[in-house]
């Protein structure tokens, strides 16, 4: 049901947002019949539907915001198979993903409706320090080949460039790189510079390339910039795909860390953190921890999002330094991204439009798009049940036989398949039997093929309970039945149940009392009689064979000269 939740979640931001404008723009105005419409819709929009709270009455809500001021549906596809991750692996919570701009990100965390906060390192010393977040894990990021939880900027230039040594020379030079919001391949390196008396936008002239940041290196190399900045592993990425001669290239104010792979001008800075709001548990934080540190590389979430997992939280220190950096970021996004103000006077436009007309027939226009809304989804939701409801059927009958419910042939050979490879393993034995019953042919002929069904019926059901726990049966063809029995100590243990299964098929049939039936059952043993599934069940049928010319109602292992073992008892004498 998460998948549904989160559709329903995003189908309803929109209108919530509207509703929520209207409110602003004109509840000083509203009549008591508008209220009531409000209330109304608030109640279905706001209440996440009744139907998915009482789905999930048990599970608690956990909202994790992720800060971006871009391409929010891209957010959503990268981070959700997270999402769906911690809500398997932290019992009785359901985590549910809001991204979140920078300018709504005070008021989020005022509120506290953020319960964890997923945040690029930038802006974790200045949350903590405002909000007393605390760090719970730092991602460890794929991109560059080698699973890494940290990274930093290169400040480079060609190797022949002998006017440019030190990171003062680029005052006067042409800097490529990639976008000025670039934390790893710009912002970083204008930190580092500043620090060293250059300030970049004053200074030097800025060819900014856009990403990916391969761009910048080409520039240099080809004598159109005199130095670049790019994020660290982009040199060695194209080296070892062969576009790079790293001879060519000086780094400028090169640190050597012996635990970093990579060429490296600046500290190293923590991959993005997840963060908890100071509201939130430390038995929940203990738990989100321990479910994403054992997150494994190759699971979904990490394939989705191109990283190897997560690490004990890092502490990005020396964010100090670059405080005027990111504040511009943080106090102002209108200004550095135009489609934030776009949007800004949007709805603004729509305040305006709200005071020129009437309120009461915008109410009852947004109401019956949210009626058709409801109807929409409700809909598409009950198509998406019966959808997965006949997927699951379908499955169900791939494997299983019609008539008794057993697994088929197909089951079988997966199952029989598994528990050799297992054998192998481990050098126990794997008994394979096929039984064939004595007697059913004339049962078809005189009482007719309903009563034949139903005693196929009842004997599944008694060889199922004859059996053990960890032993399989499968419906064979007809009436054939193929039992695959493993995790027995000795021989002796699995004579004591072919045994059990010939008494209890031996006794009256509930179904009809005139209806009897025996069991021959031909035994093949792996290793020592054969040693894959073809083999198993050839020898498994010779000996049934030779269990139905000694009379029936009787078990034979196959050997090169088979043993025949009769039932004891009575049924030495009782013939099918």
């Amino acid at each position: 049901m998460g998948g549904e939740d989160e559709e329903w979640e995003q189908m309803t931001d929109t209108p919530r947002k509207l509703l929520h404008s209207i409110l602003l723009a004109g509840a000083n105005r509203m009549s008591p019949v508008c209220w009531l419409i409000v209330v109304v819709m608030w109640g279905i929009l706001g209440g996440g539907a009744a139907a998915h709270a009482q789905e999930r009455m048990a599970e608690q809500t956990v909202y994790v915001g992720v800060l971006s001021d871009f391409d929010r549906s891209a957010i959503h596809q990268q981070w959700l198979p997270t999402m769906r991750y911690l809500s398997t692996h932290v019992p009785g919570h359901r985590f549910v993903l809001l991204p979140v701009g920078v300018s709504d990100l005070q008021r989020a965390l005022e509120a506290r409706t953020l319960d964890f906060l997923l945040v690029h390192p930038a802006y974790t010393n200045r949350l903590k320090a405002a909000y007393g977040l605390s760090n719970v894990s730092t991602l460890i990021n794929q991109g560059q080949s080698v699973p890494l939880n940290k990274f930093g900027g290169v400040v480079f230039t060609q190797r022949q460039r002998q006017d440019i040594q030190h990171l003062e020379d680029l005052r006067g030079k042409t800097i490529a790189f990639s976008v000025r919001d670039s934390f790893d391949g710009f912002q970083i390196q204008q930190g580092l510079l500043s620090r060293h008396g250059v300030d970049v936008v004053r200074d030097s002239r800025l060819m900014a390339l856009g990403n990916p940041q391969d761009r910048s290196v080409l520039a240099v190399l080809e004598g159109h910039a005199d130095a670049g900045f790019v994020r660290t592993g982009v040199l060695e990425s194209m080296v070892r795909a062969g576009r790079l001669d790293l001879s060519r290239i000086r780094v400028l104010n090169e640190m050597i860390r012996p635990e970093f792979p990579f060429r490296l001008s600046t500290q190293l800075y923590p991959e993005w953190i997840l963060t908890a709001a100071s509201h939130v548990s430390m038995k929940l934080i203990n738990q989100v921890a321990a479910a994403l540190l054992v997150m494994q590389p190759d699971d979904p979430a990490a394939r989705q999002n191109n990283y190897a997992g997560w690490s004990p939280p890092l502490s990005p220190a020396g964010f100090e330094g670059m405080s005027g950096i990111t504040s511009a970021r943080v106090v102002s996004p209108a200004v550095r991204h135009p489609a934030a103000a776009a949007v800004q006077g949007e709805w603004q436009a729509w305040h305006r439009y709200i005071d020129h007309h009437s309120f009461e027939a915008i109410m009852g226009l947004f109401a019956l798009f949210l009626l058709t809304l409801l109807l929409m989804y409700g809909h598409a939701r009950r198509v998406n049940r019966a959808l997965h409801a006949s997927q699951a059927q379908l499955q169900v009958m791939a494997h299983h036989d019609v008539l008794t419910g057993l697994p088929n042939r197909v089951l079988l050979e997966e199952r029989l398949t598994l528990a050799l490879a297992q054998a192998r393993r481990s050098g126990r034995e794997v008994a394979v039997c096929l039984l064939d019953l004595d007697g059913f042919k004339p049962i078809n002929d005189t009482f007719g093929h309903l009563i034949g069904d139903r005693v196929l019926q009842e004997v599944s059901r008694r060889i199922q309970r004859g059996l053990r726990e960890s032993d399989m049966v499968a419906r064979y063809g007809g009436d054939e039945f193929v039992l695959v029995m493993d995790d027995f100590e000795d021989q002796r243990q699995l004579r004591e149940v072919l045994e059990r299964i010939l008494r209890v098929l031996a006794r009256p049939l509930a179904c009809h009392p005139a209806a009897r039936v025996r069991a021959s059952i031909g035994v093949s043993i792996y290793p020592e009689d054969a040693r894959d599934a073809v083999a198993l069940l050839k020898n498994a049928d010779e000996a049934m064979y030779v269990a139905k010319r000694a009379g029936g109602n009787r078990f034979v292992i196959h050997h090169p000269a088979p043993e025949v073992v009769p039932a004891p008892g009575p049924m030495l004498v009782r013939k099918a």
